[in-house]
């Protein structure tokens, strides 16, 4: 069995962390993948080009770019490095649903955060369109209330004191480095 966690984890937070550290403790024997999900559209045959201009994927909403992501996320998971393995993917979509079926060629199971926020809709649709496309889905609830939102306001207004409450600290050390350099 392939258990996959996805998301845009811009940035990574507690609220991840605590999920994941959730799904170790229950499936011991299993290994997790964190899907770092990027906005890709097919462009003919098996070509993609990173778009970001729909809401979701806008440059707001998305402040760090796949490598600085990569780098949080891998920093944050290093306790966990010998269970959880990080990639990439394309935004699951219909258009993009072979080549996800390609990357995790055998029988998946997402893991799809139950929320109790406003963005508890996005996840019941996401969690949807996973069983839709005949995959198998399991809810973990994320214990803290963490919005991603306001995480990139504190980022953008600089207030690292609060942020260091919210985000592992192995993910402010590439949040302060970018921030720092942009002044």
């Amino acid at each position: 069995m392939m258990y996959i966690f996805s998301g845009r984890f811009q940035p990574i937070h507690n609220g991840h962390i605590d999920l994941v550290s959730n799904f170790l403790q229950n499936y011991p024997n299993d290994k997790l993948i964190i899907a770092i999900v990027r906005n890709y559209q097919i462009i003919g045959k098996n070509k993609l080009f990173d778009k970001q201009s729909e809401e979701n994927f806008s440059a707001e909403k998305n402040p760090f770019c796949g490598q600085e992501t990569l780098e949080m996320v891998s920093a944050a998971l290093t306790k966990f490095e010998d269970r959880v393995m990080t990639t990439f993917i394309p935004r699951p979509s219909f258009e993009t649903w072979k080549i996800i079926q390609s990357f995790f060629d055998s029988e998946r199971t997402w893991i799809v955060p139950i929320i109790d926020s406003e963005f508890g809709e996005w996840e019941n649709n996401k969690a949807s369109f996973f069983n839709e496309q005949g995959d198998k889905v399991l809810r973990i609830f994320i214990d803290k209330n963490i919005s991603s939102t306001d995480i990139r306001q504190l980022i953008e207004n600089k207030n690292f004191d609060r942020l260091n409450l919210l985000i592992p600290k192995e993910a402010m050390v590439v949040i302060q480095e970018k921030y720092e350099k942009k002044g």
